[in-house]
């Protein structure tokens, strides 16, 4: 199966900040934001978004993608800590 979307450089001017869209219904609302909090280039990158739906409900969601599929709990616990954070 097979998905295709557009995603633009996001709002803030940012590099590491995309708008992205699966619909013609998303594409009237600007898209999703992502923002890419951390990543090493080669086996993680922590992603993050957050939207306002209808004006006064926050929706928030992070990510953690590695490259790896059988990267170890140790591994990732840096990034974990982050994501708490976050």
């Amino acid at each position: 199966k097979q998905i295709v979307g557009k995603a633009y450089y996001g709002q803030d001017g940012q590099d590491a900040s995309l708008a992205v869209s699966f619909s013609k219904f998303m594409e009237m609302f600007g898209g999703a934001n992502y923002s890419v909090v951390s990543t090493d280039y080669d086996t993680y990158s922590v992603v993050y978004s957050g939207t306002n739906v209808l004006g006064f409900i926050r929706v928030e969601y992070c990510w953690l993608l590695v490259r790896d599929p059988k990267i170890t709990r140790e591994q990732v616990e840096p990034q974990l800590k982050l994501l708490e954070s976050i």
